[in-house]
């Protein structure tokens, strides 16, 4: 396994995580229910994926026979697909989706950048080849440095490419080197590092860590619980209704019929 804090947003982590398990002609199979699935669909075929989708409609999350399906009809090398869907806050249930893959030999790339200590999230136990994060948002930390995780069997698709990684800033094979030493083999620089990014993120972790892991969850749910109550009480709707796949992190609520939602949006940024 191999942890890395790439210098950048979440997307900064997402783009490396392509970049490096990506080669040109692979399949990638996106599941597009909001927009960082369109996203996706953007990203991945930069870098030369073919590029397949399973779409549903925004608000709503993929069902395990759904994801089987697809993984069986497009036979991807990799599968993206996002735990906390930042557009519309819905939460994808992880169960059963790592064992998928396993069996049919493909890697599962999370996006958790809305999710991460806000929401429970076990990329072990959910077997997550390779996921991403953001600082700025659960976390508590400015943007500028992003988590990066490669398990094993990323790994192993980094180490046997037949082409290099086609970002050089990006490239793990090289940034191994610079963060990790071996027997015989010093480190070799890279980059400079973001040094006062990498100190807030670790101060962040520490408030985070002092709190407990869980307990942040359970203020994260009981917040959200909270402002849905009274949302409801002046008369507003959320667009996830079922509690199960809503995120505790990011509450999205719809505007009334006749309303002018750019209106709404102008007026709180004015006022608040």
């Amino acid at each position: 396994m191999l942890a890395w804090c790439s210098q950048g947003t979440g997307s900064a982590a997402w783009e490396a995580a392509i970049a490096n398990l990506t080669e040109v002609g692979d399949t990638h199979l996106i599941f597009v229910n909001g927009y960082f699935g369109e996203r996706a669909l953007d990203m991945h075929s930069r870098y030369g994926a073919n590029v397949m989708h399973i779409r549903k409609p925004y608000g709503t999350v993929f069902t395990l026979d759904e994801i089987r399906a697809g993984l069986e009809e497009h036979k991807p090398k990799l599968m993206w697909i996002c735990h906390a869907e930042t557009s519309t806050g819905t939460k994808q249930p992880m169960n059963g989706i790592g064992d998928l893959c396993r069996e049919r030999d493909c890697l599962l790339l999370l996006d958790t950048v809305t999710s991460i200590c806000g929401a429970p999230v076990y990329l072990d136990e959910w077997k997550v080849d390779a996921a991403y994060a953001g600082t700025q948002k659960c976390m508590g930390c400015p943007p500028g440095v992003a988590p990066l995780t490669l398990g094993d069997r990323a790994l192993a698709k980094l180490a046997s490419r037949k082409s290099p990684v086609p970002n050089w800033y990006l490239d793990m094979t090289m940034i191994r080197k610079y963060i990790q030493s071996s027997e015989g083999a010093p480190r070799v620089y890279h980059h400079t590092a973001p040094i006062s990014m990498i100190y807030a993120m670790r101060a962040a972790l520490q408030l985070v860590a002092e709190e407990g892991l869980e307990k942040a969850w359970a203020r994260h749910q009981a917040n959200a619980d909270y402002l849905v109550a009274e949302l409801k009480k002046l008369g507003l709707e959320v667009m996830v209704k079922d509690e199960d796949i809503r995120l505790p992190s990011l509450t999205t609520v719809m505007i009334p019929q006749g309303v002018d939602g750019k209106a709404v949006v102008v007026y709180m940024r004015e006022k608040f």
